[in-house]
């Protein structure tokens, strides 16, 4: 998915507010959302826009790899460069790798978030739940602008989204400013967890 002029949703499979089922073996690869001057989200998926009602994204013993989110904006959110998502997502024993999100004008204040998956959060129920789950190796990379950021390599949700991971692994991702593993902001009353999980 490329756009010169709006931005870009989901470079391998985009739903503008169903749920989205990868299941069995299934391989989401290569892919690229790219916009040339505003946000791109879902290199590989994109569910949900912004005024999209509730919807999950449901990722069981399949790969997401090789995918990419990209922007030449000048300030904007470049975000999940495996799978972006406006609600829910529910991975088990999924493999995220090699995914990315890249401002491509190191100068710009363009920020990136969640170089495998990103959860934007719109729900007050919005959660990332993965089990036996490996993501690895996941990059985000911004401008050098005042303000700018690349937060989680490996995962960022949003304010509110609850992260809870079991028996999984979040190593060897990268991210420049904030969370090379994983960047969550959650209340004291619904605390993300990491249960038997390497980071």
């Amino acid at each position: 998915a490329q756009s010169s002029t709006e931005g870009a949703y989901g470079g391998g499979l985009h739903s503008f507010g169903g749920d989205i089922s990868i299941l069995d073996g299934s391989t989401i690869s290569g892919n690229s959302a790219r916009s040339d001057q505003k946000f791109a989200y879902g290199g590989g998926i994109n569910d949900g826009t912004s005024i999209s009602g509730t919807t999950m994204v449901a990722i069981r013993h399949s790969t997401v790899t090789g995918n990419s989110a990209s922007s030449n904006c000048s300030l904007c959110l470049v975000s999940g460069g495996g799978v972006h998502a406006f609600d829910s997502i529910d991975a088990a024993r999924a493999t995220f790798s090699y995914n990315e999100t890249v401002c491509d004008d190191a100068t710009s204040q363009c920020s990136t978030g969640g170089g495998g998956l990103t959860s934007l959060g719109v729900f007050p129920t919005s959660s990332i739940a993965i089990r036996n789950t490996t993501i690895s190796g996941n990059t985000v990379a911004s401008g050098n602008g005042a303000g700018a950021f690349a937060a989680g390599g490996g995962i960022m949700a949003a304010s509110g989204v609850r992260i809870v991971a079991r028996n999984s692994t979040i190593a060897f991702n990268d991210a420049g400013t904030l969370g090379g593993g994983l960047v969550a902001t959650t209340s004291t009353n619904t605390p993300s967890e990491l249960i038997s999980t390497i980071v």
